[in-house]
């Protein structure tokens, strides 16, 4: 299990702030594209907004990895089973989130489901 873990990390120190920023970023265009008149929002520089959509998102990015790691574990090197069992979770996590805020943007994580299946492919791919 040691690819397990290795993939592990490179989802939480790489993948997931990577995709934490992307959101960061995003989040701050929807702003100034939703609100291009409100500057009390986020005056100093969208830096609060950004770093607010950085810290929400974050943890949801570490616990799809650790989901990630899960399914490795229960699937072994069937890659197909894995990425089923983890977009089966994945989409209860967010159905759970969805259901709990009522709020439409928690459904733009799908994309990161996506990134986290394709790099799962891609490190299965490399290593066999």
């Amino acid at each position: 299990m040691e690819r397990a873990s290795k993939e592990l990390m490179m989802n939480i120190v790489v993948i997931s702030i990577l995709l934490s920023v992307v959101y960061g970023f995003l989040f701050i265009y929807l702003d100034k594209l939703l609100n291009p008149d409100t500057y009390y929002m986020s005056s100093p520089g969208d830096f609060v907004l950004f770093t607010l959509t950085f810290l929400v998102v974050y943890p949801a990015h570490i616990v799809m990895s650790l989901l990630s790691f899960m399914a490795a574990r229960f699937a072994g090197n069937n890659v197909t089973t894995r990425l089923i069992a983890f977009n089966g979770m994945g989409f209860v996590l967010i159905g759970v989130l969805y259901y709990a805020l009522r709020e439409p943007l928690v459904l733009l994580i799908l994309f990161s489901l996506l990134v986290f299946s394709a790099a799962a492919a891609f490190h299965a791919r490399r290593t066999s």
